[in-house]
């Protein structure tokens, strides 16, 4: 009787063996060598069957190291271009839906090597081209008022800019609350700039000292209203971080008054 194989997907490395019995299985991720004298390991870049024996090359956009019985989806971040290995983008690109190839990222995006996929330019700078590799800060007196902008705005005749209710800007990039004293309006994106239409002295053209019978130790404030009234028996000057004083002799000063009146004849 002439001599039979071993099955597909077990090998035999001994002599004079009578039952297929002696046949052992290949470990997981190998294939039987032709001469079923022993196993040899899956190629990278395929899946295999021990059993039927069946090598199969995997798709693009999936990858399969050494080893391996099975083709794995291409992991976030990568592409798998030839099914074989796995590969980063370069910075300014990310993977197509597919991962297949690397493409552009979008004006508004950009991206570093290594990251995963195209990030939105953050508040504050900006990203104009195809591609970009890194976002741009806006220059003293412009701004961004969202993310994923392509370029800055110019601030409105003042150097510094909101970004946010009760904050400024003063370089595009860092936000500080209103300084003690002033407040920011809400409406702030449609009033003129003009320096008439704001109290006199105010440090930034958009913000707003308290009113006069108003004080105000606190920063960030978006109204009038979020300044305190002054209280009886003082008075508190325009802008002032504290009542300004108690009200002096032969004079009374009512709730949220700024200067003291004076007691007539008749007062007493």
């Amino acid at each position: 009787m002439a001599p039979r194989w071993c099955p597909e997907g077990t090998y035999n490395n001994l002599t004079g063996q009578v039952e297929v019995t002696s046949c052992q299985v290949c470990p997981d991720g190998y294939l039987s060598l032709e001469t079923r004298a022993g196993c040899r390991m899956c190629p990278d870049g395929y899946w295999c069957d021990p059993q039927s024996g069946l090598q199969k090359r995997c798709h693009p956009g999936q990858y399969s190291p050494e080893g391996e019985t099975e083709c794995w989806r291409c992991p976030k971040g990568y592409i798998c271009p030839d099914g074989q290995e796995k590969q980063h983008c370069r910075s300014g690109q990310e993977p197509n839906p597919t991962h297949t190839l690397c493409v552009s990222c979008l004006p508004g995006f950009y991206s570093v090597e290594g990251t995963p996929e195209c990030q939105p330019c953050p508040t504050g700078h900006y990203c104009p081209h195809v591609g970009t590799v890194q976002p741009l800060p806006c220059p003293p007196g412009f701004w961004t008022y969202a993310a994923q902008q392509t370029e800055c705005q110019k601030c409105n005749g003042s150097s510094c800019c909101p970004n946010g209710i009760g904050h400024f800007h003063a370089d595009g990039l860092t936000m500080a609350p209103c300084p003690v004293g002033s407040y920011e309006p809400r409406e702030r994106f449609t009033r003129s700039t003009n320096a008439s239409l704001y109290f006199p002295g105010t440090k930034h053209a958009m913000q707003y000292k308290c009113g006069a019978g108003t004080w105000s130790n606190r920063t960030g404030l978006v109204t009038a209203q979020d300044c305190a009234l002054c209280p009886s028996g003082w008075f508190c000057m325009a802008g002032a971080q504290a009542p300004s004083g108690s009200c002096s002799a032969g004079h009374y000063c009512p709730e949220a008054f700024h200067m003291g009146i004076k007691m007539e004849s008749g007062d007493i």
